[in-house]
């Protein structure tokens, strides 16, 4: 899968359409320029002092990124968004995302576009 960064424009000769690309990217490096966040969600499992350091050490198996790491932690009586520092900046390759839901589960990780 490509990403193409462009202008699409009508083409009076054909009839059709045509782009003029800007940019081409593949889908990890368009995820990488186009992420603003990485945001991970407590829940119960990621508690657990294990859980949390295997997270951890996976976030910093792929940094230095560009994407920003986001906590949201919500305990039912008050909740906060915690932005980690400039040294927990990841790559959001597919196989992060999937670790990270091996660990805390699925739907616990999500892209912020």
């Amino acid at each position: 899968v490509l990403v193409v960064e462009g202008d699409l424009s009508v083409d009076e000769f054909s009839g059709g359409h045509r782009i003029r690309a800007n940019a081409i990217y593949s889908l990890a490096a368009a995820r990488e320029r186009f992420a603003r966040s990485l945001l991970i969600r407590f829940n119960p499992q990621l508690q657990h002092k294990d859980s949390f350091e295997q997270l951890l050490a996976t976030l910093a198996s792929h940094a230095p990124g560009a994407t920003p790491v986001c906590f949201d932690y919500d305990n039912g009586e008050a909740s906060v968004r915690i932005r980690a520092g400039n040294r927990w900046h990841v790559k959001p390759e597919p196989r992060l995302i999937e670790r990270l839901d091996e660990i805390a589960g699925n739907d616990v990780t999500e892209l912020i576009y």
